[in-house]
């Protein structure tokens, strides 16, 4: 009896080691299909460095063109030429076509006054090699222009909708970007010929004024126009005019949950994003019910209408998400249906920054079925490891050393590398602290500006340096272009992503 069950025993190890053979078979087949799938298309980026945020009619545009791989984002031996297009006043584009040395190009842009009036000039990038992943991937910026000939300031108007109403932020600067203090505003809400409100505000020490009005007085649906008047201390009357859709058709409510599904009877956190018809989030909030309006979950947004809430989705329930205040109060969205079967694949940052990661499975199904994760970021495989799923969920830890540096692709895969789940993680190792020296602490005109790199041992490369006066450019980092934004993460998805830095900064 002894020998037979050691036999057995036996037969079953040989059986459990020749099937994780085959799997690791499988596991390489996906691997090394990836890898193939990448050396035959790479991909490449592009990151432009302005000399400014913002310009003047008349003035000459310096910037420089980084091309680099995505893979490892090296400079980029690929292309030779890269392509600009810049919209004209005339709607027909710019088109500027720069030779690529070791990777990079640098140019200049006058904008001439017959040519460039003051506007914003939407601008792309790109190489013929990146047509092929598609106009999602190129690089896009907006050139800011004014005119200082015949407007003395700027202004502009943000405006945020949350349990007081609307808030309107006014933001008064001089063309070449110094804020403008104490300055005095009268404005008006307008909706056609009516007058809703009218008053009289001060910009603060930022140059900022903010004005809030009542959402139970706004009307429910309609373009409004917020007129803004203001009297230069040594020039003329300013009137700007923002417009502002209050329609509540005008909001847009998208779901994403963990992982890319609901699964009946596993609870799940669930992204959201309010945007404006202009693509921009709106701050909402509210409560989520299933079809016999019990409420069953809350949720309220974080930053850029972009918010999250947990939710365990009942088989044959459906969900809708209510907005509770604000002018689209009342104003129902649906959440995408629970499916029956399925896995989610959830992830979370540990207290050492390393990755937590949940795969849960349905209650019906068999125990001890194997599953595969694969990470990959830009088509280079990070990890692979095969998991039998023995209970309802099982939990480990993907070391932060693991990953690399952006966006990383966690999808789970079943035993027959069939997609099931897919979780994307944004990882940042050490950024690179290079300090910047001049000799000395003043200049006078026309001196000789000798700079010193230091703490850059071991990274030969290109760099560029753009100098402006301090007083006269007004920098605000969570809404600069940098390159660690745009290289690691906005180069990467698709759709629009309102103020990038934002994320490198907070």
């Amino acid at each position: 009896m002894k020998k037979a069950l050691i036999i057995f025993v036996l037969l079953g190890l040989f059986g459990v080691e020749l099937f994780a053979q085959v799997a690791q078979k499988d596991l390489d087949k996906v691997v090394s299909g990836l890898h193939d799938y990448m050396a035959a298309r790479p991909q490449e980026k592009i990151h432009i460095h302005f000399d400014k945020p913002f310009y003047s009619v008349g003035d000459t545009v310096w910037f420089k063109v980084y091309l680099v791989n995505a893979l490892g984002h090296k400079l980029s031996s690929i292309s030779k030429v890269v392509h600009i297009d810049m919209l004209a006043p005339t709607g027909k584009p710019k088109h500027i076509v720069l030779p690529v040395n070791a990777g990079m190009a640098a140019a200049q842009l006058v904008l001439v006054d017959s040519l460039y009036g003051a506007g914003d000039y939407p601008l792309r990038a790109y190489t013929q090699w990146m047509r092929n992943a598609g106009e999602d991937y190129f690089f896009t910026h907006t050139l800011r222009v004014g005119d200082v000939l015949h407007y003395k300031a700027h202004a502009s108007a943000a405006f945020s909708e949350n349990t007081q109403g609307l808030t309107a932020e006014l933001t008064y600067t001089s063309i070449k970007g110094a804020v403008s203090p104490a300055q005095e505003v009268n404005y008006k809400l307008k909706r056609g010929d009516r007058t809703l409100f009218s008053g009289k505000t001060v910009t603060d020490l930022s140059g900022k004024a903010g004005v809030v009005f009542p959402a139970d007085k706004l009307p429910k649906d309609g373009k409004l126009v917020l007129e803004a008047i203001s009297t230069l201390k040594a020039g003329p009357v300013l009137t700007h005019r923002f417009v502002v859709n209050t329609d509540k058709n005008n909001l847009a409510v998208d779901f994403f949950p963990e992982g890319g599904s609901l699964v009946d009877g596993i609870r799940s956190k669930v992204a959201f994003k309010a945007t404006s018809k202009g693509g921009l989030g709106i701050a909402v909030n509210g409560h989520i019910e299933n079809e016999r309006g019990e409420r069953v979950s809350v949720f309220e947004t974080a930053h850029a209408g972009m918010g999250v809430f947990a939710l365990l989705p009942q088989a044959g329930s459906t969900y809708t998400a209510v907005i509770t205040e604000g002018i689209a109060k009342d104003q129902r969205f649906a959440l995408p249906k629970a499916m029956p079967e399925g896995f989610v694949l959830s992830a979370n940052r540990t207290a050492k920054d390393d990755i937590s990661v949940k795969i849960s499975r349905w209650a019906g199904m068999r125990a001890n079925t194997e599953v595969r994760l694969v990470v990959q970021a830009n088509g280079e495989v990070q990890k692979a490891v095969k998991l039998p799923m023995n209970s309802a969920s099982i939990t480990f830890t993907i070391l932060k050393s693991e990953l690399a540096d952006g966006i990383n692709q966690l999808t789970l895969f079943s035993a027959d590398n069939i997609p099931l789940a897919e979780r994307l993680v944004f990882v940042q190792h050490e950024q690179v602290n290079a300090l910047l020296e001049s000799e000395k602490k003043e200049f006078a005109s026309r001196d000789l500006v000798k700079l010193h790199f230091d703490n850059v041992r071991g990274m030969a490369g290109g760099y560029s340096v753009a100098v402006v006066k301090a007083d006269k450019v007004v920098l605000s980092e969570e809404k600069q272009l940098s390159i660690y934004s745009n290289l690691l993460l906005s180069a990467d998805l698709k759709g629009h992503i309102e103020d990038p830095n934002y994320y490198f900064t907070n």
